[in-house]
């Protein structure tokens, strides 16, 4: 990006006219201003360093909005039943059908669904692991699609119950005699990975011919985090969402919790 642009140290212009996101926009601004500030420190360049004035940008964050249980129902009904895939798409929309299952009934973040393996599956204890997860390898490059396993958003280990709907799921997608470091939810025609960008289109897709709301696929785990935070309780939904404290999960989920019709003052 820098290389591109070829800008003199102390010019921002080429930078807020890129059009960038405010995520990425933020932490390349924090790179480009510790670098300067680094040169100044060595003594390469002279001045001060316009980058800390150049303020950081709200993203636009969007907030729980779970699906109904009907527009679950229409959602895996129309994976299943490949209605709106293409006769010349290379795989069909049914290959997805356990991993949005997966998603719907665990709460998982996708990436860390994409990395769940046999092995962290405890059948006999019914508990599933969640320890890693799969995203970009931006330490190969901050533009890379390539992927790599790591460790949690939290940088933390979580078990999950597995009640007799998961349970039966993850049976009838078993392969008999399946290798425990193979991946529960492997990729199409052999790759590596399960392909999200490919799953992305095709979710957009089947919510478009359904005529649902767009929400993006991380919405199934406020799905299923506003489901356990309504039927259970605030602090049920947070171990199973894996966060330490309630205050991420009350800023989304507590409108969810109890009916509040009956409390307010009638004067």
């Amino acid at each position: 990006m820098i290389a591109k642009a070829n800008p003199n140290w102390s010019d921002m212009v080429w930078f807020t006219q890129l059009g960038l996101s405010a995520s990425t926009w933020n932490t390349r601004r924090r790179f480009i201003k510790a670098c300067v500030n680094w040169a100044i420190a060595e003594g390469l360049v002279q001045g001060k360093n316009p980058w800390n004035n150049l303020k950081p940008r709200r993203g636009k964050k969007t907030g729980a909005k779970p699906f109904t249980k009907e527009e679950i129902a229409l959602i895996l009904e129309a994976f299943e039943s490949d209605r709106f895939c293409s006769k010349f798409s290379p795989y069909k929309h049914s290959f997805y059908v356990p991993f949005l299952k997966f998603l719907f009934l665990t709460a998982v973040r996708p990436g860390e669904a994409i990395a769940l393996q046999w092995k962290h599956i405890d059948f006999e204890n019914d508990l599933i692991e969640i320890s890693e997860a799969i995203g970009r390898d931006l330490e190969f490059s901050p533009y890379t699609t390539r992927k790599t396993r790591k460790e949690t958003k939290t940088g933390t280990t979580r078990y999950l119950p597995i009640n007799p709907a998961l349970k039966k799921l993850l049976i009838s997608h078993l392969s008999t005699g399946a290798n425990p470091d193979a991946l529960a939810f492997p990729g199409a025609r052999n790759s590596k990975f399960l392909d999200t960008r490919a799953f992305r289109e095709t979710w957009k897709k089947v919510l478009d011919e359904l005529g649902l709301e767009y929400r993006n696929p991380y919405q199934t785990r406020h799905t299923a985090l506003s489901h356990i935070a309504q039927k259970h309780s605030l602090l049920a939904a947070a171990k199973v969402a894996g966060h330490k404290s309630l205050d991420m999960v009350s800023r989304h989920y507590a409108k969810f919790v109890d009916n509040l019709s009956d409390v307010m003052p009638d004067f």
